[in-house]
């Protein structure tokens, strides 16, 4: 059964890694762009902070590097597997129900509406959140504290940044104040 759990978490990034390739491919242009943003945190660096996790879990089985990596209990290990494979539904729920408006930077075209359907009616921003308990249930799978240090100190504070700068772009569009007041940002809100 433990293979199963290791196994799982590449088979995830491969399928999610898939989907943003396709994303990529089949981005609307549109001319009619209102608001273009280009911030440092896009989709190459949350995957280069991804290939340091990959790294890290590399590291531990090296000589000297023990001291990353920690031996869960299965517990855990499943409690990792579930937030793996529910971030991958989440994601791509997410991006299914974006459709044409997903874009690798911050743009506002003139068709953009506010999209309060699907996942996106319990958090505002599903694909961060789905990636980022993706990574913490790959830190809990392969018990590595680097992965865990990584997702705590880079990558969720790189998360939080990109999300604050869509949400100021999209504070134009009617109705997305309102939006912002109903939902968290990652995860949902329990008292509205």
């Amino acid at each position: 059964m433990r293979w199963f759990i290791v196994l799982n978490v590449p088979v995830v990034f491969m399928i999610l890694s898939a989907a943003v390739i396709y994303n990529f491919l089949t981005e609307a242009v549109d001319d009619r762009v209102q608001k273009y943003q280009k911030t440092p945190v896009d989709t190459l660096t949350m995957y280069a902070v991804i290939g340091l996790m990959y790294i890290c879990f590399w590291l531990s089985y090296q000589k000297g590097f023990e001291f990353l990596k920690f031996k869960p209990p299965l517990g855990l290990q499943l409690i990792g597997t579930f937030l793996v494979d529910l971030g991958l539904v989440v994601n791509i729920l997410g991006r299914l129900t974006l459709k044409g408006q997903w874009s690798n930077m911050i743009k506002i075209k003139a068709s953009h509406e506010v999209i309060q359907t699907g996942v996106f009616r319990f958090v505002r921003h599903p694909l961060y959140a789905s990636t980022i308990w993706i990574v913490l249930g790959s830190g809990l799978v392969y018990g590595n504290k680097g992965i865990l240090t990584l997702l705590c100190f880079v990558f969720y504070p790189m998360m939080i940044y990109r999300a604050k700068q869509e949400e100021l772009a999209l504070t134009a569009l009617e109705g997305y104040k309102d939006y912002l007041e109903k939902t968290g940002r990652f995860f949902p809100k329990l008292i509205k």
